[in-house]
Order: C-alpha cells, then sequence, then structure tokens
C-alpha cells in the first residue's frame, strides 16, 4: 500500500473525516455537586479537584437527537455512562494521545481502546480535536460507531432502549393473527402492520 491509500484506510476505519452514524452535536461537561461536603469557614473556597463530572450533551445517532446526561470520573466515563442510558456500554480500557503539529495551531490526537459489557469484544477509537477533551469524546464516538456496526444484531438506523417505539407483545398480536396467518419470521409482521392499517383506516372513516 502506498502511504496514502494507508491514510485513507485509517480515515476511514476510525471515522475521522465523517463518523456515519455519530456525532456530537453539543455538550457541556459540569462538575457534580450533588454530592454534599462538609462545610468550610467563612472565607474558603470549595475544592472541586475530587468530585465527579457530568456531561450533559446532545448525541446525533443515525439522524436522530438525544438528550443525555451521565457522571464520571471524567469527561470520558461521563459521557460513556451517558451512553449507557442509549444502551450502549462501552467501557474504557485505554486511552492515549499526544499532539500533532506545534505552536498555536497544534491539535490532539486521541486514541482509546473500549470493551463491551459482558462480552470480551474489542473496539478502538480515534478522535482529532483543537481540543483535548473533545477530541476524546469524539474518539469514544468513533469506539461507539464501530461497536454497534460490528455488531450484526444492531439494525440501521439504530434505536435506543429507551425510545418511544411500541414494541407489541404477544397478547396484542394474537387478535391480528387473522386468515392462517404465520405466527413469525417477516411474512408474519408484514401480516400484523397490514392488519394495523387497516384497523387505522376503518377508525378513521368512523368505524369502530
Amino acid at each position: 500500500l502506498l502511504p496514502g491509500e494507508i491514510k485513507n484506510i485509517f480515515l476511514e476505519t476510525y471515522h475521522l473525516e465523517k463518523n456515519p452514524r455519530f456525532s456530537l452535536v453539543d455538550y457541556d461537561i459540569t462538575t457534580d455537586r450533588s454530592v454534599s461536603s462538609a462545610p468550610l469557614p467563612a472565607g474558603k473556597t470549595q475544592s472541586s479537584k475530587n468530585l465527579k463530572r457530568m456531561f450533559s450533551g446532545v448525541i446525533e445517532i443515525d439522524g436522530q437527537e438525544h438528550h443525555i446526561k451521565g457522571v464520571g470520573n471524567g469527561a470520558l466515563s461521563s459521557l460513556a455512562n451517558a451512553l449507557k442510558t442509549l444502551g450502549i456500554e462501552l467501557d474504557v480500557a485505554d486511552y492515549k494521545e499526544h499532539a500533532i503539529g506545534v505552536g498555536r495551531d497544534v491539535k490532539a490526537a486521541t486514541y482509546i481502546e473500549c470493551t463491551a459489557a459482558n462480552s470480551a469484544q474489542k473496539v478502538w477509537g480515534v478522535g482529532i480535536h483543537e481540543d483535548v477533551v473533545q477530541a476524546s469524546l469524539i474518539a469514544l464516538l468513533s469506539a461507539a460507531s464501530s461497536f454497534l456496526s460490528s455488531r450484526p444484531s444492531t439494525p440501521i438506523p439504530y434505536r435506543p432502549k429507551r425510545s418511544n417505539t411500541h414494541t407489541l407483545t404477544p397478547t396484542e398480536l394474537s387478535p391480528l393473527r387473522l386468515n392462517g396467518a404465520p405466527k413469525s419470521g417477516p411474512d408474519a409482521q408484514s401480516h400484523v402492520v397490514a392488519n394495523l392499517e387497516a384497523k387505522a383506516s376503518s377508525m378513521t372513516n368512523g368505524d369502530v
């Protein structure tokens, strides 16, 4: 491979030019002051160096925005905990960073290794940005994108576990299995959808 080809493969693999699934839209890292500390003498300022950090932001997944929050020891772990509320459970196993360039135009390159919860699966992510914190957040989203794309069970677009999408229960499905429709598989799903559409249409026309 030529050097340019290696670079292009690297950029594509770690989603450095455009992440196809995840995007960091907005975020704020603040100190989690929910844990009260012992009162200080008058004139003294409470130190926050040992307090946890809270990630609060908007993540876009497959074109859909999600407002998430999470608390951790730092910016990276707080984002990881925030992603867990969407069913994306990744733990940071290793973290490295270095500078790209010199002077005021220097950028931070961050490399992280993540492990999937309750699994031996590992994924890696890379983030590059002028801001060190944002570079690490981008790296985690890079790993999350690889994590979702590597699982055959993950649909595109991804629907988080807290999605408002309603899943029909067996009780709801049973009246819809009409005229000997199959009980499972794509044909059964199509049959259920057709019956739901017919029912909705009849209700719209005033029928009960």
